[in-house]
């Protein structure tokens, strides 16, 4: 049964579901088809005791989609329902405990101009169980939405040692920077001067934050200065790396208690299966199961965008891989004419690349 929530309302995630570790939160608004297109932007602030982020880590947003513990990442776009233009995964149990307080914001894109939230018809933000699906409670506006370009939608705050949910509605002037300004993260402005300092050659992992959608900022050749550019493909990967190492550790308090309990091959390809999908990204679509390749069955072969691109041999988890199994994964790929081959116990990985055998 869904908790339904009005403006202030709150409510504990125990007293609804008590198994609730990890939970979706998810955020969706509607803007009627007769106002001009507007560009709305979801974003959370992970607070500690004073209402404030402690570093700027602890802002989630379009442009820094997890934070540095791993407990709380954007949830990508291709996995988004029309129940939600947007969200985040939080695992409660690996917060930090010295943040208190998450919030679940939107905000009007600063190049939409003279929009404000009252063209939006009303906005919503509901709790979801993870690991079940089941929606626990959900709080959508009711016409309090006004001028506002920013808005707190909802929270999720420390309760003794359990966690509530808070349908909040507070609106802002100023938008996602003014946002930001509030829960004190330090944000680029490219009118300060201090934009444009001189930085270290090794600091392009760590330079302030910036709202723009379009560029990262790098380090002229010339004279150190920090300028705009657009994301390489070598930054877009590093990005994508950095994001399945989050996931990965997200996921693996799950395999540790997994592995006291000595699972067998079945129930090692259910660990398999989530984290192909949960930490790798892979749509259900693409991961192929039980496959024959010319008289053999190989346990996976992964096809993105519909073209088979690897070969899996799964084992038990936490079991050794021997030489001949490397065999076995190499030789499926070679005769199904795909380049890769992984061979894995869902703990390891390894992974090669051969010309296939026609």
């Amino acid at each position: 049964m869904t908790l339904s929530l009005s403006q202030g309302g709150n409510a504990a995630l125990a007293q609804v579901d008590p198994t609730a570790q990890t939970v979706f939160i998810g955020l969706n608004w509607e803007v009627p088809a007769t106002t001009p297109q507007i560009e709305i932007d979801a974003s959370l602030f992970l607070l500690n005791a004073s209402g404030v982020v402690r570093d700027d880590q602890d802002f989630v947003f379009y442009n820094q989609e997890t934070d540095a513990s791993g407990a709380v990442y954007r949830i990508p776009a291709v996995e988004r329902t029309p129940d939600d233009r947007d969200g985040f995964v939080v695992s409660l149990p690996i917060l930090p405990y010295d943040v208190q307080r998450l919030a679940f914001c939107l905000t009007l894109d600063t190049n939409t101009h003279n929009a404000t939230f009252g063209a939006v018809s009303w906005i919503q933000a509901r709790a979801v169980n993870s690991a079940s699906g089941q929606e626990l409670m959900h709080y959508r506006s009711s016409g309090e939405l006004g001028a506002e370009t920013a808005i707190i939608v909802a929270e999720l705050y420390r309760h003794r040692e359990s966690w509530k949910f808070r349908a909040v509605g507070q609106g802002f002037a100023g938008g996602l920077r003014a946002l930001a300004a509030h829960f004190g993260v330090l944000v680029a402005d490219e009118d300060s001067p201090s934009a444009h300092v001189v930085v270290a050659d090794d600091a392009f992992s760590s330079l302030t934050l910036t709202l723009d959608k379009d560029a990262e900022e790098e380090l002229s050749a010339t004279d150190g200065l920090k300028r705009r550019r657009r994301r390489s493909l070598q930054d877009v990967l590093a990005t994508q790396v950095e994001d399945i190492k989050t996931r990965y550790r997200m996921f693996s308090p799950l395999l540790k208690r997994a592995m006291q309990d000595s699972p067998n091959e079945s129930q090692s390809r259910l660990l398999l299966d989530r984290i192909l999908q949960d930490v790798l990204g892979y749509a259900l679509n693409e991961i192929k199961t039980e496959q024959k390749i010319q008289g053999r069955v190989a346990d996976y072969v992964l096809a993105p965008g519909g073209i088979d691109a690897l070969v899996i041999e799964a084992k038990r988890l936490g079991a050794a891989l021997r030489d001949k199994q490397i065999f076995q994964a190499t030789s499926y790929a070679a005769y199904a004419g795909v380049r890769w081959a992984l061979l894995t116990n869902v703990v390891n990985w390894q992974i090669y690349q051969q010309f296939p055998v026609f």
